[in-house]
């Protein structure tokens, strides 16, 4: 604002300043115990679920280097690209620090299900699905990784493994399940 309230003005004065969207700042919030894993990071990627197939770069701008009295996180401000103007002021994304990483296997969460073990479920030929237990890695919201159980090019059950899992229960018995 140009203008503090109940000051007059006169005819042609400017009052406020418009300003575009191309780029915005995101104040993210980090648990203090998860800053290490970040640190040295410069560079995230920023997504939403309102535009999910929309990955954003951010930049750290700007790190507090002291904890808010009274919670557990440490806040850190992000300059990101936004051309498209997409992003908008209140919106709700997540961050992620982009790392040096390999390439790895991994699932959607739908597909894993936790019950005694982490299982998932396989196309092994035209219309049969065989059970597999699978370790897992690193995950986030959205994605799990698969350390071992599966191999490259694995057709995977992401929606309704569970209905699977509930029917071939029933058909074979409760107490017949096995390890694959």
């Amino acid at each position: 604002m140009l203008v503090k309230e109940g000051e007059y003005v006169e005819v042609g004065t400017s009052m406020v300043k418009l300003t575009t969207l191309n780029q915005v700042w995101i104040d993210a919030q980090v648990y203090s115990n998860e800053i290490e894993k970040i640190s040295g990071s410069n560079s995230f990627q920023v997504f939403s679920e309102t535009y999910p197939d929309e990955i954003y770069t951010g930049r750290l701008v700007f790190s507090n280097p002291s904890v808010e009295n009274g919670r557990k996180v440490q806040l850190l401000r992000l300059k990101v690209d936004n051309s498209k103007n997409k992003l908008i002021p209140g919106m709700m994304v997540y961050v992620s620090p982009k790392q040096n990483s390999k390439p790895v296997l991994a699932v959607p969460k739908s597909a894993v299900l936790l019950e005694k073990m982490k299982t998932v479920w396989v196309l092994a030929h035209n219309n049969t699905f065989e059970q597999r237990m699978v370790e897992t890695g690193a995950e986030n919201k959205f994605w799990i990784e698969i350390t071992s159980g599966l191999k490259l090019g694995d057709i995977v059950v992401t929606e309704g493994a569970y209905l699977i899992s509930s029917e071939f229960i029933l058909k074979s018995g409760a107490g017949q399940r096995h390890d694959h």
